[in-house]
């Protein structure tokens, strides 16, 4: 009876050893996806950030535009290259910076920007002379940003 006690006891043993291994890789490949889980996520926010950033810089890149025309106009400087005026932008949104942001709106980058340009009252304007606040609006994929400058006489 010893030696069938004793061949119970080691298969009982060898049971035990898979069985803790088993438990150990199971820990082993939780820890491993919590980890992908966390890789994944950081790539989507890197995106979105990236995204975001390219409709900034639109954004920025067309309040610089209409800076530089608004002092052009202002100071009655020659335009800066042939075929450059002061003219009035036309790639202008409204209030809510609603605008055809595609077909015939600037594109820096990879991003496009339309400009709402403002009255102290809040209202659109069509002439430099009446303008005190610059916005401008970009988009960059789906998503936009916006900036803005008030002006002061």
């Amino acid at each position: 009876m010893k030696v069938v006690y004793n061949k119970i006891i080691i298969k009982q043993k060898g049971v035990v050893s898979i069985f803790l291994v088993v438990v150990i890789l199971a820990v082993i490949l939780v820890i491993a996806l919590g980890f992908a889980n966390i890789s994944s996520q950081q790539i989507s926010i890197s995106k979105q950030l990236e995204v975001s950033a390219k409709a900034y810089q639109a954004a920025d890149s067309g309040l610089e535009y209409a800076l530089s025309k608004y002092r052009a106009y202002k100071e009655k400087v020659p335009p800066p290259a042939a075929g450059d005026t002061y003219e009035f932008p036309n790639n202008i949104c409204d209030i809510n910076g609603n605008c055809s942001l595609g077909a015939g709106c600037p594109t820096v980058g990879e991003g496009q920007y339309c400009l709402r340009l403002e009255d102290n009252s809040g209202g659109a304007v069509t002439s430099w002379d009446a303008v005190s606040l610059v916005k401008s609006f970009g988009k960059a994929g789906n998503t936009r940003r916006a900036v803005g400058v008030k002006i002061t006489p």
